[in-house]
């Protein structure tokens, strides 16, 4: 299929000197132009982990923070702002073709731009790496270089990047590895005009972190928007929500922070606001969202105490908080108090209503929260999208920043599908690189030596399997069974993968088990698995919320249509969830309302039992939601043209000029960096086919007639060039 060349007839066998440039005023040019080890490690020629690992450190402590293996970009994060990444390193890299510069994000990006012109075709860029390596930055960096890169602005191009403070105050938090830690993965596509320029963009994103709005571990935080309504909002705007300060809310008060060094909550919080303007969120809209946002806040603290077979509301400040949140929400007390703390059960042609343990309608106030913020995180997105996306476009770059594999004290359901999703892309990543690189090699009759890779199929099958039956497909059987335990899960787990080489179930821990993934072994506590499966609230709680009298809580939760007077956007979150269910029939959760705000028919009342009680009517659990949104993702990388940045974390204290040996080393490793550099420096990256490299090269030896057999002219043609065959070079079949 090509003429082959070895990497070596580029030249730099050779360590290069460890040099210092000197006479240049620009600081992020003379950062740029030392000299130090191998700026592309393919042409090293210690091909060990820990040759890597010295390079990269070598480079690291110069403040070279990116460094090639062959196309694929390594980053370490520096913990600190680089003079690297202005308007004249935009125009230094436009144009310039990949090695030929030293290397940098931003030749990346264009390589990506440049081949989307080139070949035609959709291009994307894989942005790796766990929590804190820098992806979410990263991310930002490449928008900004295509932005800039494109020279005509249509406003689109602003608007994304102006999208970046709302996804970060309503996605990001603060975890233990990192003050701005994205909880939701994203794709973003940048969609070009038929002159390459940008002409809109939307977004599609992936498992929202909602347990952290309940809980989260000491010294972590919840999203970033809570603390500045708490900390940042004036006090006329905190009274028109009747807000306190963050300590006195139960949702963000557990763990002990309540601040991030260096961030202005009452700064980000005018720069969020700003953002949204732009988006046209703004006046009763922008009030609307904070009546959400504040609701969730206030709804941690109901708290229940026990009172006979049910409970009731824990003293007057409970009662209180219940007044405000139904407020907020448009709704009664008394109906909210109904919607949280009793249960709908239904027996054949009709509605029994049970009252909650205090226990239980604190969880189910739990899950209201939880599904509050992440419906309007969807409306949110789906708002974005309606400003930045364009009809019809000819290409598109996407952008993935996903969350990185993930090992906490506690590792629950969220944990264990982010590592799953890590799993694909590892994956993807060896199809790309390996894969796909051993069967062009083997088509066109190259001789050259296999080179085993870790491959983590057995993994993947341990997980989303069907058939026999993998953890997801077990999650989901429990989840439908009214009776199922956290125990019978397990226990059913263990009669079905005991035997798998990836699957354990440690001694002396119940309510536990391990998983061998790619990139080390993680231990899952199922506790609550089977109710965050579930992910749906009661339809009776459905029911209520769907008869606010608030027209943006309504338009949320309808699966309707709503006329909407003031323009707030389109079908809800709500109905577009549910049309995408695969189980038809389900009835609405407003079933036997009349009109949502007229009062004809109480929001609390036992309505006909619909299609939703009918045997065989179903809804997607959440495993099955995400492995399914996971395979479209992947479906939709594989038809373009990916490029890989693998981000990693240089130190776990973040902080400048610290290179942490052993983290990094086992990121690479993981990573699968040392098999990457491998496979490229044994392999021949530069390819021709037999006509385009005679043509191109023949200029050199015009001796060599042409023929109709441009195999032979090529051959020929690669003889007079002493190229070293077949060490330098060799002919393939086309």
């Amino acid at each position: 299929f090509f003429v082959f060349f070895s990497v070596s007839m580029a030249g730099g066998d050779k360590k290069k000197k460890k040099t210092k440039k000197g006479g240049n005023n620009e600081e992020g040019k003379a950062l740029m132009a030392k000299r130090i080890g191998y700026e592309d490690m393919t042409l090293m020629e210690n091909m060990t982990l820990d040759g890597v690992l010295s390079n990269l450190k070598d480079r690291y402590v110069e403040d070279l923070i990116y460094t090639y293996t062959s196309s694929i970009l390594v980053a370490i994060n520096p913990y600190k702002r680089l003079p690297i990444y202005t308007d004249a390193f935009v125009k230094q890299y436009k144009g310039v073709r990949l090695g030929k510069l030293p290397p940098h994000i931003f030749a990346i990006a264009e390589t990506a731009y440049t081949a989307m012109i080139q070949h035609e075709r959709n291009q994307s860029v894989l942005v790796s790496g766990e929590s804190g390596a820098g992806k979410t930055e990263s991310t930002k960096l490449i928008l900004q270089f295509l932005s800039a890169r494109t020279g005509r602005s249509s406003g689109i191009d602003k608007m994304v990047l102006a999208s970046v403070p709302v996804l970060e105050a309503m996605g990001n938090a603060k975890t233990g590895r990192n003050d701005n830690s994205s909880r939701f993965g994203k794709l973003i596509k940048i969609q070009f005009d038929d002159d390459y320029y940008i002409i809109g963009s939307t977004m599609e994103h992936y498992l929202l972190e909602k347990s952290r709005l309940i809980f989260q571990a000491p010294g972590e935080r919840n999203f970033h928007i809570f603390y500045q309504m708490t900390n940042g909002m004036s006090k006329e705007d905190k009274e028109r929500y009747s807000l306190r300060e963050a300590e006195y809310y139960n949702y963000i008060n557990k763990s002990g922070c309540m601040t991030v060094d260096g961030m202005d909550e009452s700064k980000e919080l005018q720069e969020f606001r700003e953002a949204l303007a732009l988006f046209d969120i703004t006046g009763d809209l922008e009030h609307q969202m904070f009546c959400i946002l504040a609701s969730v806040l206030h709804i941690g603290n109901i708290t229940f105490k026990a009172e006979g077979e049910g409970c009731a509301l824990d003293g007057p400040d409970a009662q209180k908080e219940l007044e405000i949140t139904a407020e907020l929400l448009g709704l009664t007390a008394e109906d909210l108090l109904f919607a949280i703390s009793k249960k709908e059960i239904k027996m054949r042609s009709e509605i029994i209503t049970k009252p909650l343990n205090a226990e239980q309608a604190r969880n189910q106030g739990d899950a209201l929260a939880k599904h509050l913020y992440s419906v309007l995180f969807d409306w949110l997105v789906s708002q974005l999208n309606g400003c930045t996306h364009a009809e019809t476009y000819k290409q598109f770059i996407g952008v993935l920043d996903i969350f990185g594999f993930e090992v906490f004290t506690k590792n629950s359901l969220e944990q264990f599908l982010i590592n799953f999703a890590n799993e694909k892309l590892q994956q993807f990543f060896n199809n790309q690189i390996f894969k796909l690189e051993q069967v062009i090699y083997e088509q066109e009759k190259i001789d050259w030596s296999i080179i085993e890779f870790k491959d983590n199929q057995e993994c993947l099958d341990l997980i989303e399997q069907k058939r026999p039956p993998g953890i997801i497909s077990i999650l989901d059987e429990e989840s439908k069974f009214p009776r199922a335990t956290d125990e019978t899960f397990v226990e059913k787990l263990t009669s079905n993968l005991s035997k798998h080489a990836n699957f354990e179930i440690p001694r002396l821990s119940r309510g536990k088990f391990n998983v061998k993934h790619f990139a080390g072994e993680v231990s899952y506590e199922v506790d609550g698995w089977r109710e965050k499966n579930r992910d749906e609230l009661p339809e009776h709680m459905l029911r209520i919320l769907g008869q606010s009298k608030n027209l943006f809580t309504a338009i949320l939760y309808s699966p309707e249509e709503i006329a909407d007077p003031k323009g707030i956007t389109g079908k809800s979150p709500f109905a577009r969830r549910q049309a995408k269910k695969e189980a038809a029939g389900r009835e609405s959760p407003r079933a036997g309302v009349t009109s949502p705000r007229s009062g004809m028919t109480s929001p609390r009342s036992a309505v006909a039992v619909g299609q939703a009680a009918k045997k065989g009517a179903s809804k997607l659990t959440l495993g099955t939601q995400f492995k399914n949104q996971l395979q479209n993702l992947m479906d939709l990388l594989g038809s373009t043209e990916p490029y890989f940045i693998r981000c990693v974390k240089s130190n776990p204290q973040k902080i400048p000029n610290n290179f942490d040996d052993k983290l990094i080393y086992d990121q690479l490793l993981y990573a699968g960096m040392l098999e990457t550099i491998r496979i490229r420096r044994l392999g021949y990256p530069i390819r021709w086919t037999h006509e385009d490299f005679f043509k191109r090269f023949r200029v050199i030896s015009p001796q060599v007639a042409q023929t109709k057999n441009f195999r032979e002219c090529a051959e020929k043609l690669a003889l007079t060039l002493d190229m070293n065959m077949p060490h330098g070079a060799q002919v393939g079949v086309t």
